[in-house]
């Protein structure tokens, strides 16, 4: 017996409730609003949802507590517009089928199981082989109000600050998570931001995906039978994919949440996932060209003699990268450059731009006790508070400042109800 309703996007609460008529043989019951479409387990109070957010987009959560819109720092569409949604249930066969006009999504009343395949290519492109959530408590340091006790330690990075008061407490409790993958015997694999062993396909690889100055992860899969996966998570992650099996590790999360995104080439891919995360900036054109850099450069013109030397051997240059190294001796991280080194760096810069090349310099977050910048500090000196970090490139094109006097008077106003 089969169950079939149709559904066009709205916002309305959920309304409908089905069983199929085998209901006995279902270990997931499902519900079903205009928008999406929810999974309950009742023995392992595990929730799956199924929201279709563009034809060719289907949004996954899988959660053993409620299922949450929380703010997301990847995700910018949380008020998706939900396109037309067929649901039908194939009770004999325990699947729930949702279909939009680009894609169907079969999830298996057993287990919880989902595959996805393209309608209009009659292709099946993925299937997942099981979700695990496994609760564990989120741990935090402080200092519970005491002041804190720096020991601050000279290394070769500069001086680090360690805080030695710090106890750890229960903060609140989460996730670990596992989304396993079923790849086909072929299937080429890639993504997973930027790093440095030059892998392309991530097929057979194993992939630590932390935050690093020589490290960008993305939790971003796409596949060359034409889809991908976006997770929404910002904790670490680790992909596998040997002989114990194939998953994303989920280190800290809420809920497991993911998109399912429909590309047959890369363009039509990214597409799908600048609509979830938001138009990109995009930065200036010279950006695209040729950017020189290496370890360091010593002296200012030693930047302009490195693209004078360019221009005149006919190699196009569009920036050169001054690295670390650009404060005075022992002041480490100092933001002021060493003018015997230096000397007036705007002129340097225009200097350059005369040759039609940028500068573009590396900043270090850490600085040395003793430099102008940390006695400028107003209010929290952060250097005091922190505990190590490597450079961060930045671009640096123009800078406006804007001094704010202070008010000529506070108000404080209070109520209560």
């Amino acid at each position: 017996m089969n169950t079939k309703r149709n559904y066009t996007g709205s916002k309305s609460l959920l309304k409908s409730f089905r069983k199929g008529s085998r209901m006995g043989q279902h270990n997931y019951s499902y519900q079903v609003n205009q928008s999406e479409v929810l999974l309950f387990e009742k023995e392992r109070k595990q929730k799956i949802t199924i929201q279709p957010v563009r034809e060719d987009i289907i949004r996954c959560r899988f959660s053993k507590g409620e299922i949450h819109n929380n703010p997301s720092g990847l995700i910018e569409h949380r008020s998706f517009e939900a396109p037309t949604m067929e649901v039908i249930c194939h009770d004999l066969e325990n699947r729930l089928v949702i279909k939009t006009n680009k894609l169907k999504v079969e999830i298996d009343l057993l287990d919880g199981k989902i595959q996805y395949t393209s309608i209009d290519r009659e292709l099946l492109l993925h299937k997942d082989a099981g979700k695990e959530l496994t609760e564990v408590t989120i741990m935090k340091y402080t200092t519970g109000g005491e002041e804190p006790v720096i020991n601050r330690v000279k290394t070769v990075d500069g001086e680090r600050n360690f805080i030695q008061n710090l106890k750890e407490v229960a903060d609140h409790v989460a996730y670990r998570g596992k989304y396993h993958f079923q790849w086909l015997e072929n299937e080429g694999v890639y993504g997973l931001g930027q790093a440095e062993e030059g892998v392309s396909n991530y097929r057979h690889q194993n992939q630590y995906l932390y935050q690093h100055n020589m490290r960008i992860p993305m939790p971003v899969l796409y596949s060359d039978r034409g889809y991908g996966l976006v997770f929404d998570c910002s904790s670490l992650m680790t992909f596998e994919d040997d002989a114990n099996g194939s998953y994303l590790y989920l280190d800290a999360i809420s809920q497991m949440e993911y998109f399912f995104v429909e590309g047959k080439s890369p363009d039509a891919f990214i597409d799908g996932v600048r609509h979830l995360t938001g138009k990109p900036a995009m930065l200036p054109k010279w950006s695209f060209g040729y950017i020189q850099s290496k370890e360091q450069y010593y002296t200012a013109s030693e930047l302009e003699e490195v693209v004078r030397h360019y221009r005149e051997i006919g190699v196009p240059i569009d920036g050169i990268v001054q690295d670390w190294n650009t404060w005075e001796e022992g002041n480490w991280g100092e933001k002021i450059l060493d003018q015997k080194r230096y000397g007036n760096m705007k002129e340097v810069a225009q200097n350059l731009k005369e040759m039609n090349a940028h500068a573009m310099i590396s900043v270090w977050p850490n600085m040395n006790t003793g430099g102008k910048n940390v006695k400028d500090v107003s209010g929290y000196d952060m250097t005091k508070l922190f505990t190590g970090s490597e450079g961060t490139l930045c671009v640096i094109t123009k800078i406006i400042a804007k001094l704010v006097p202070a008010p000529e008077a506070k108000k404080l106003i209070t109520s209560s109800i």
